[in-house]
Formats: C-alpha cells, sequence, structure tokens
C-alpha cells in the first residue's frame, strides 16, 4: 500500500537537491505534488521525471517574494482542490567566516532560510486548521543543532526553523495539523 496515496504535497526548493529526491520518492508512493522553486525550467524537468507527471503541478515561487503565497496557496486549491502537507524544504546555504560575511548576506540568507517558510506556514496554516487536518513540513539541518565554523547565518537560520516549528507544533497539538522538523546530515544531492 502506498503511504501517500492521492495525497496532496506542496514542496518548496523542489528543483534539485533534498526537495528534487523528496519529489520522486513520493510521487512513486502516489502523492500528488505541487513542485516549487524559482527555475520553472527546472522544475519542469522534475516534473517529467516523476511517476506519473501529469498529477504533478508546478508552481515557481521565490521564498522572498511572500506577497505571491496566498495567490500561489489559492492557485494550488483551485487545481488539486486541497493542501495535506506543505514541505518547506527551500533554502540557500553559506560557507563564509563571520568576520568576512556582510551584514545583507546574513539579511538575504535569513530571508531565504527562515522568514520565507514562517510566512508560507502562516499561509497555509489557517487553510489546515479549518479543515482540521494537514502536515506542515520543515526541513532544517543537523547544522541547526550544531552550529560549525563558516555556517553561522546557516545554522542560525535553521536552528529559528526548529523553534519556530515546536512553538507551533505545541499551539496545534489537538487541532489535527501535525508538525515535523527533518534534520538532515551530509547528503549526496547538490
Amino acid at each position: 500500500m502506498m503511504r501517500f496515496q492521492n495525497q496532496v504535497i506542496w514542496i518548496t526548493g523542489a528543483s534539485s537537491g533534498i526537495g528534487e529526491a523528496l519529489a520522486y520518492a513520493l510521487a512513486a508512493e502516489g502523492a500528488k505534488l505541487v513542485l516549487s522553486a524559482r527555475r520553472h525550467e527546472m522544475l519542469e524537468k522534475v516534473r517529467l521525471a516523476c511517476t506519473e507527471p501529469d498529477r504533478h503541478l508546478v508552481l515557481p515561487l521565490d521564498m522572498t517574494d511572500i506577497g505571491t503565497f496566498g495567490p500561489s496557496m489559492q492557485y494550488v486549491l483551485d487545481r488539486l482542490g486541497r493542501i495535506d502537507m506543505l514541505i518547506n524544504n527551500a533554502g540557500v546555504s553559506q560557507r563564509s567566516l563571520v568576520r568576512e560575511t556582510s551584514l545583507a548576506v546574513d539579511r538575504a540568507l535569513m530571508e531565504t532560510d527562515f522568514f520565507g517558510p514562517v510566512a508560507l506556514v502562516k499561509t497555509v496554516l489557517p487553510y489546515m486548521l479549518s479543515r482540521r487536518q494537514g502536515r506542515i513540513v520543515a526541513v532544517s539541518s543537523i547544522a541547526g543543532l550544531i552550529a560549525t565554523p563558516m555556517r553561522s547565518t546557516y545554522a542560525a537560520a535553521k536552528s529559528a526553523l526548529k523553534s519556530f516549528h515546536d512553538a507551533l507544533r505545541a499551539e496545534v497539538h489537538d487541532s489535527g495539523v501535525g508538525v515535523t522538523v527533518i534534520y538532515p546530515g551530509f547528503i549526496r544531492t547538490p
């Protein structure tokens, strides 16, 4: 039996890396996917490589353009009827010393890796709460638990994701909405 049969799962950062791998695995489990990232052409390649590509929707999304989140969610609902799971996976990395990293770089990374996912959760959460079902998944990192040199802001953003979602989990514990945080370590994807 396929665990995700006919579930509508929205994956951000689906054009490569963990998001792309999740797309293939969840499509093989029978899910209907919404594939989001900034690069439309890469999303289309992922969609076509998924099991039953015609079941999946490509929805370009920039995690720093939060004004598009409401219309994007409505587009998903209009096309697929519901959202069962949101997997906030989009993000950028960083490898630089604190003393050599500009505040502008720190802010940009936090916008993509923390504030964008938070804004998307705040967009989708009322819908899930009204249905009394759904799951919100945040892809953090082991760096969100154990910071390492040259990853200061990345670690801070991933740690902030952990704390935000831990608080959210406590707030919605009896609502029918589940909250999961995933902490990948080293991976074999770009």
